[in-house]
């Protein structure tokens, strides 16, 4: 039996605690790993969570960078005595500094979950610090380990996985459509927090345009955030029927089934995507798909064969994608069948449970 603590931030609905919650799930009929997890602030927005046998740890913070965390931790994991942490951010990895430093417990360190690595930065930082102490340096994406300082010799790629029964969705479209009042043939929609990091703004600034030349589309939003309200008000009372914005919702998936096109769009001043969550789902749900380049995003899509990766911030090009896509029905529908298949061959929840269960059995035998 290989125990296992998990350090992260919180689980507020985000790419790395939707993949935490998942490796749960999958290990709840596994008996070769037992899991204990450790939250750095209150927040909880999984349900499915409280199903699980698995004992959260919740290590409040009075500050931001608090040093009695270290006490509390330290606690639990002379009590738990785990033969692997596996920390999934930068500040979960620094946390776990201390306890790793004497090599006692292995190490896997999973904070490179995106793209983009900018040096002097706040992660560049974390990682030089991190990085030496650790037994694997973990990521999501091969462009990730390309653009953080990892020691070759001790790092590698899992890929997100999902469930794929979470995509076997009861309820009808038509109930959805009559819920959020859309009456429109098409649907074109985007799943992601309103934060800097991802670009909103093309995506309203996209919608707007078509908008003031068609009436057959609706534009929904999913998610919450910063800049929710900043986006909202550049949406004219005119148009309010036809770009929507839903704010969080537990099943997502009952809306994108709707999606005749999903988008992601990203900031790529500040953020590049590893891989994402979003992208997964819309093609697990036979979605084709148009995001921007940039991170992992060519390591899921495959361009003009599963959806279309366009230029950062580029309305006009997402515009010309999105009617395009729209007026060739048989393409779309090829294009969402490539995009499942390309789900079952690397991103399901059994093949990266299999590759974490046998790094950690690879790691447990070096002490062997």
């Amino acid at each position: 039996m290989i125990s296992v603590l998990h350090l992260i931030d919180s689980l507020r609905g985000g790419g790395k605690e939707r993949q935490l919650i998942e490796f749960l799930k999958a290990s709840e009929s596994c008996d070769e790993i037992v899991n204990e997890v450790v939250l750095f602030k209150n927040m909880n927005q999984y349900e499915e969570s409280k199903n699980l046998s698995v004992r959260f740890h919740i290590l409040k913070r009075r500050i931001k960078k608090d040093p009695t965390v270290f006490l509390k931790l330290r606690k639990i994991i002379n009590t738990y005595k785990p033969d692997i942490i596996l920390s999934w951010g930068t500040m979960p990895s620094v946390y776990a500094l201390p306890f790793v430093m004497n090599k006692k417990v292995k190490f896997v360190n999973y904070m490179i979950q995106n793209g983009i690595c900018k040096v002097f930065s706040k992660n560049w930082i974390r990682s030089k610090l991190t990085f030496p102490f650790s037994d694997i340096v973990m990521a999501n994406s091969f462009a990730g380990i390309e653009k953080y300082p990892t020691p070759v010799f001790r790092s590698c790629v899992i890929y997100n996985g999902v469930h794929l029964d979470r995509f076997e969705v009861e309820t009808i479209p038509s109930e959805i459509r009559q819920k959020f009042g859309i009456k429109t043939k098409f649907v074109v929609g985007m799943v992601g927090a309103f934060h800097p990091r991802k670009d909103y703004h093309t995506f309203i600034s996209t919608a707007l345009s078509i908008c003031s030349k068609r009436d057959d589309i609706t534009f929904i939003a999913i998610g919450d955030g910063q800049n929710l309200e900043k986006e909202k008000s550049r949406v004219p009372q005119e148009y309010r029927e036809l770009i929507q914005f839903t704010g969080r919702q537990s099943q997502v998936e009952e809306i994108i089934n709707i999606f005749d096109i999903g988008i992601l769009m990203s900031n790529p001043l500040i953020h590049r995507e590893g891989i994402s969550n979003s992208i997964i789902e819309y093609m697990a749900m036979e979605k084709p798909v148009i995001a921007s380049s940039g991170g992992g995003t060519p390591e899921i899509i495959d361009n003009h064969y599963s959806g279309f990766i366009i230029r950062p911030s580029n309305p006009q090009e997402l515009e010309s994608k999105i009617t395009f896509l729209l007026a060739n029905e048989e393409l779309r529908q090829l294009f969402g069948k490539r995009g499942k298949e390309k789900v079952l061959h690397a991103f399901t929840i059994d093949i990266m449970f299999k590759a974490f269960l046998d790094l950690f059995k690879e790691l447990n035998a070096q002490d062997e």
